[in-house]
Formats: C-alpha cells, structure tokens, sequence
C-alpha cells in the first residue's frame, strides 16, 4: 500500500503545479465544509434564539395577568375596607383572591 502511494506523491513533487492545484483544492474543499458546518450551526442557534423569544413573550403575557389580578385583588381589599363587609364586597374580594391564585399556578 505504501509503494502505491510513493509513485504519485513523487510525481506531484516533481510536477509543483500539481501539487499547488492540489493544495488549492483542498483549501476549497475545507472552506466548503466549513461553510456547511457554520450554517448548520447557524440554524440551529436561530430555532433556539425563536424557541427563547416565544418564552419570553408568554412569560412577560403570565406576568402582566398576575400584575393585573394583584390589582384588582387589592381594589377589592380597599372597597372591603372603606364600605364594610357586605355580601357583594366579599364575594368581590373571594373571585379576586380566587383569579390570583390562578395566576400564580400558571407561573408554576
């Protein structure tokens, strides 16, 4: 096997344009593999970079519901406080507490 190998590596040290087409084409060889690897890589990064942003975007929309339910908790609380606990304000303040809670489980 080394015997078959010898004759053309001694005709390409004899011929020096061949051996530079050689090395040319396997410099563009290499740029091409390199190339197919860096898109590869690339496509994937963009698929994570999409899947974060979707996250972030349900995540930021979770927060905002809990936001708002804590709002209407304490709105509710205040009208407890200045007009009594009558029927309607407790009922009121039990849904708010309720929807709070069901916020907090969605951020779990």
């Amino acid at each position: 096997m080394g015997s078959m190998l010898a004759k053309p590596l001694r005709a390409l040290r004899s011929e020096p344009r061949g051996l530079a087409m050689l090395a040319v084409g396997v410099l563009l060889a290499a740029i091409v593999v390199a190339g197919l690897v860096g898109l590869v890589f690339n496509q994937r990064v963009e698929r994570f970079a999409d899947d974060e942003l979707q996250y972030d975007v349900e995540l930021e929309n979770r927060a905002n519901e809990l936001r708002a339910a804590i709002i209407e908790l304490e709105h509710d609380h205040r009208d407890l406080l200045i007009n009594g606990a009558s029927d309607r304000y407790v009922a009121d303040f039990e849904d708010s507490y309720a929807l709070l809670h069901e916020r907090i489980d969605l951020l779990a």
